[in-house]
């Protein structure tokens, strides 16, 4: 976040913003290292990603100020983050779209969904 923040909208990071990314970066490397189980990369990459556009967001947020008194007009700013996170998901869905209709929201015995039969 701190770099995107850095070439959109000219923040610097500071001393004290490297030190909390670099502590909080070896906590999530204690517990991914450190469990029991394995680490899963699809998983790894899917929070990498979702981390990078909620900062993107954020950011483009920032940026986007407007108002008299520098505040955000909420409406437009939702609706720009809602189109844009819809057309990045668009070329996803329609590869993997046909696949979901085939849920139901009916849960078995363990909460877990079921195909039809």
């Amino acid at each position: 976040m701190m770099l995107i923040g850095w070439a959109l909208v000219s923040e610097r990071p500071g001393l004290a913003h490297l030190a909390g990314a670099a502590i909080g970066f070896s906590g999530v490397c204690l517990l991914l290292l450190t469990g029991a189980g394995g680490v899963s990369l699809p998983g790894v990459l899917a929070a990498a990603a979702a981390m990078l556009v909620s900062s993107f967001g954020y950011i483009l947020t920032k940026r986007w100020k407007t108002g008299v008194d520098g505040q955000v007009n909420v409406l437009a700013s939702t609706a720009w983050q809602l189109t844009a996170g819809g057309l990045f998901l668009l070329p996803v869905c329609c590869r993997v779209g046909p696949r979901a209709g085939a849920w139901t929201t009916n849960c078995s015995d363990n909460g877990t969904p079921y195909r039809r039969p």
